[in-house]
């Protein structure tokens, strides 16, 4: 099953500005550390930026009543 970035407080156009800046931020750190690009160190760089901006990541039946759901 497929998981899917989830907030109870943002909105689509936060959560776009949100995912490109963790994206930049998971390039440059994959990139500064000589791995650019190297799933193992970009991933979970993405993973903890968007948490730190108030999303999870859960499966289509687990997300909770009343959050917005992003591709």
């Amino acid at each position: 099953s497929k998981a899917y970035w989830y907030s109870t407080t943002k909105d689509a156009q936060a959560f776009a500005k949100d995912r490109f800046e963790c994206e930049a931020d998971a390039a440059n750190f994959s990139t500064s550390m000589g791995k650019a690009g190297k799933k193992e160190i970009v991933e979970p760089r993405m993973r903890d930026c968007m948490k730190l901006r108030g999303y999870e990541r859960a499966e289509e039946g687990s997300i909770p009543k009343g959050a917005v759901r992003f591709e």
